[in-house]
């Protein structure tokens, strides 16, 4: 029995101890000092409590605590975790262990005899544990985000503390019908849909809902992300509270149509000014006696159209910052012409690709064209009874070609 004993004793690397609880005299053996890098000599005189006087101060009261209760025989074993210094200052997780054996006529406690344990490895993967738990914790607060698995087969869904936030639920393992009977269809039929989807037909799963929380009515926007292991046992995923965002994208998006709105406003403004100044322009030609004062209004008049047709078609596209070539230019073309006597007479060849151009170099290439294509109303058709103008836009690479030509 005693090689058995020592047996499993050095098997598992364990100490052993007995307190005479009497006279305080304590045998721990070397394995139980070895533990804090002591030998027995180190701690002369040697008692119980010279044992345990090395214990953290932090766990000293409760450690005695335990042991009072043990004695007293409100408890069927003594066992405590706690910090003990090691001889070179750090400390070292011992687990104590012990059962009184002997009582007196009186039922006085005599003799407790016990086991140490080394369990720092333990502790300290623990705890590793508990901080990378409390840190994801942390996270989750931060970013709204709450995790959770479900166990198929066992019918057993876990819920992070971000989860339980997010919801208003406990968080831990909870029976899967339990969970549904939260008042939550949402969620769960995009749950169902993950694991149908996911499960069955491996198709990838990231969908946005809305839930009315039934803890307190909040209305929440939420984003969720699911996986799952390929054996299809184990459904997990990450719901996000993605509220705040998508109250802030209503917000740009309603500034934006109220900039979009303004924008508008004011291009039709410039575009009915502009035509108001034409008019005053084309007046003011038809009165001026001297003819070269007549053509500078003439050829302001026509710049001043061709901005003018600009903002037109700005005011009637849905982009705001580009316009395409081919919805502004063959328009431009047509509205010079027209201004010119000879125009039932001029045929207009136009070849435009569809090409999104910058607004503001848009205005100035509009009077490049103007001048050119005025140029050949006023000198390119004198004495003729027909004639062309043409114009072509077309991409080589990089490059953008711009051609205006007339016959």
């Amino acid at each position: 029995s005693e090689e058995r004993l020592r047996s499993v004793i050095a098997g598992t690397n364990a100490g052993i101890w007995e307190w005479n609880i009497q006279t305080g005299e304590a045998q721990i053996d070397a394995t139980s000092l070895g533990f804090l890098g002591y030998v027995r000599e180190d701690l002369e005189p040697f008692t119980f409590a010279t044992w345990m006087g090395l214990k953290h101060p932090e766990d000293q009261a409760d450690s005695a605590e335990r042991l009072r209760r043990h004695l007293a025989g409100e408890t069927e074993f003594y066992s405590y975790e706690s910090r003990m210094r090691h001889k070179d200052g750090h400390w070292v997780w011992i687990l104590g262990r012990g059962k009184l054996i002997e009582r007196d006529a009186e039922g006085r406690p005599l003799r407790m005899f016990g086991i140490h344990l080394d369990i720092s490895e333990r502790m300290e993967a623990e705890l590793a544990l508990r901080e990378s738990e409390s840190r994801l914790s942390r996270a989750e607060g931060l970013a709204g985000i709450g995790n959770w698995k479900l166990l198929i087969s066992e019918g057993v869904m876990e819920f992070s503390k971000g989860m339980a936030r997010i919801f208003g639920v406990e968080p831990g393992r909870i029976d899967f019908d339990q969970v549904r009977s939260i008042d939550l269809p949402e969620y769960f039929e995009a749950l169902a849909k993950a694991q149908k989807g996911l499960v069955e037909e491996g198709i990838p799963y990231d969908v946005e809902f809305r839930i009315k929380r039934p803890t307190d009515g909040a209305v929440l926007d939420l984003r969720s992300v699911a996986d799952y292991d390929r054996e299809g046992q184990i459904l997990f995923g990450v719901v996000q509270d993605i509220t705040e965002r998508k109250r802030a994208e209503g917000e740009i998006r309603d500034l934006l149509a109220e900039k979009e709105l303004i924008l508008r406003e004011v291009q039709h403004r410039i575009k009915n000014n502009m035509a108001t100044m034409v008019s005053l322009l084309s007046l003011q030609a038809d009165v001026v006696k001297d003819k070269t004062a007549a053509m500078a209004l003439k050829d302001a008049e026509g710049r001043l159209r061709s901005m003018g047709v600009l903002y037109d078609k700005l005011y009637r596209s849905d982009a705001l910052g580009e316009l395409s070539l081919k919805e502004y230019l063959p328009s431009l073309v047509a509205e010079v012409v027209a201004e010119f006597p000879a125009a039932s007479r001029v045929r207009t060849q136009i070849e435009v690709e569809d090409l999104p151009f910058d607004v503001r170099k848009l205005s100035t290439l509009g009077i490049l064209v103007n001048e050119v294509v005025t140029n050949s109303m006023k000198y390119a058709f004198t004495g003729r009874d027909r004639g062309l103008v043409g114009l072509e836009v077309r991409r080589e690479g990089d490059l953008i070609t711009l051609a205006i030509y007339d016959d």
